[in-house]
C-alpha cells in the first residue's frame, strides 16, 4: 500500500510505504532506533534564496513543537562533484523513532511548511526527493 500525504492546494505527495500511526509501517523503520528523514530540493528559479532560508528556519522550529525530533539540519548544496541532478538545497530531520517521524508527517505545522516548500521547488512535488533512512 502506498501512503500519501496531502498538502493544502498541492497535488498528492507519495511519501512512504506503510500507514502513519502504525509504528513506522515498513519493517525496516519499525526496527530502527533513529529515523533520518532526508529531503533534497530543486529550488524554483522564481523562489529566492531568502524564501528557502525562511522555510528551513520554520522546519528547525518544529523541533520545539513536535516531540521526538532530535535535530534538524538544512542548507544549500556546495558539492564540487556535479552529481546533484538539479538539486540545490536539502535538509535532514532526525527522529527518535518511527512513531516520532509519523507524528511529524501528520502535524499541521509540517503540512503547512511542506506546502510552502513544494511551491518553492521546480515542478512542485517533482522538485523533491525524500528518503527515510533507518539508522
Amino acid at each position: 500500500m502506498l501512503r500519501t500525504l496531502r498538502y493544502a492546494a498541492v497535488p498528492v505527495l507519495p511519501a512512504w510505504r506503510g500507514a502513519v500511526g502504525k509504528s513506522g509501517g515498513h519493517p525496516v523503520c519499525k526496527a530502527a532506533t533513529v529515523i533520518r528523514h532526508v529531503v533534497l530540493c530543486h529550488r524554483r528559479s522564481g523562489a529566492s534564496e531568502q524564501e528557502m532560508t525562511e522555510i528551513f528556519k520554520a522546519l528547525e522550529g518544529l523541533q520545539a513543537v513536535i516531540p521526538g525530533i532530535i535535530s534538524v539540519s538544512a542548507g544549500r548544496d556546495c558539492s564540487p562533484e556535479g552529481l546533484q541532478s538539479g538539486m540545490t538545497h536539502g535538509f535532514t530531520v532526525d527522529f527518535m523513532d518511527a512513531a516520532a517521524r509519523d507524528r511529524y508527517l501528520e502535524h499541521p505545522d509540517h503540512v503547512a511548511i511542506g506546502a510552502r516548500l513544494v511551491r518553492a521547488t521546480e515542478g512542485g512535488i517533482d522538485g523533491l526527493i525524500v528518503l527515510d533512512l533507518a539508522m
